[in-house]
């Protein structure tokens, strides 16, 4: 059965000498994986699958984990996304925190929504060292573990310092930036970590430290 879906696309796996296994958040059927034959030779494709992008998949629907792409399109432009250092590593990030708590098959058509408005808004403002902190906070909130009445317990029984707690909160609550990269750096650690108590899954995104040193001075 051929099927269209929007994609989110989290990350891509090298397969046999020229193909690509895709692994995305489809809005219709949640985490899912897809395999693009020829993709490591097709640079029009391989510009499309980067982490981040939101496609309109066209694959033959199987049985299976594994669907076979019949067609990729763009759904939106998002080139300022890959040209920015900085939002690279945020969006690269936040990808790779989507594909290790999105149970497999987790379908949420309110997250995927919520996902590509903030993603395009994202790809459009300038300085936006926040955004991937703002968005594990709402990530919690669609997983059903809203912060709004655990963060600061929480944080208080970590032994986290106040003004940690403090900022998190004001950055969740009202969206007041956090002003200070060391105090952002704390806030980040304390939302993976609670995501990470409250699903109970180890959560150590490799693309953490390279995030933290990009960020290190901004």
């Amino acid at each position: 059965m051929i099927v269209t879906a929007d994609v989110l696309v989290l990350s891509t796996l090298p397969y046999g000498d020229t193909s690509l296994i895709v692994r995305g958040f489809s809005k219709l059927h949640g985490k899912e994986s897809f395999l693009v034959k020829g993709a490591r030779k097709n640079r029009k494709q391989n510009g499309l699958l980067r982490p981040g992008m939101f496609l309109k998949i066209t694959h033959y629907r199987k049985s299976g984990d594994l669907h076979l792409v019949k067609e990729l399109q763009s759904l939106h432009p998002l080139a300022n996304l890959y040209a920015d250092p900085y939002k690279l590593c945020q969006i690269t990030f936040i990808c790779e925190v989507l594909q290790l708590v999105l149970p497999t098959h987790f379908e949420d058509a309110k997250l995927y929504g919520l996902l590509e408005e903030r993603v395009i808004v994202f790809s459009q403002q300038e300085n936006t060292p926040d955004f991937h902190v703002l968005l594990l906070f709402e990530l919690a909130v669609e997983l059903g573990i809203d912060p709004e009445d655990s963060w600061m317990a929480f944080g208080a029984n970590a032994g986290w310092h106040p003004e940690v707690i403090q900022a998190g909160s004001a950055l969740f609550r009202d969206g007041i930036s956090i002003g200070k990269t060391s105090l952002r750096r704390e806030v980040l650690i304390g939302i993976l970590n609670y995501l990470s108590k409250s699903l109970d899954i180890p959560l150590q995104p490799k693309s953490l430290p390279v995030l933290l040193e990009v960020f290190a001075d901004n």
